[in-house]
């Protein structure tokens, strides 16, 4: 019953989106790259440790999830 509702919530989404009328507006784009100013603030700089050590972890468990099935 869960899937029937949710095929059909996506598909009442599909339809609604496709009945709307969309206004054609002309799109603009920075001259610069706003990102390329990007400076890190000292939270993403306090983070920084953990998404590496995360990011470790991840390549470890794939390593020994292949190694275990290779096994």
């Amino acid at each position: 019953m869960s899937f029937v509702l949710l095929l059909a919530g996506i598909g009442a989404l599909a339809w609604y989106y496709a009945i709307q009328k969309h206004a054609e507006t002309e799109e603009t784009f920075p001259e610069k790259d706003p990102l390329l100013a990007l400076s890190p603030t000292p939270s993403m700089k306090a983070t920084l440790k953990y998404f590496w050590v995360v990011a470790a972890l991840w390549v470890v468990q794939v390593a020994l999830g292949a190694i275990t099935g290779h096994y």
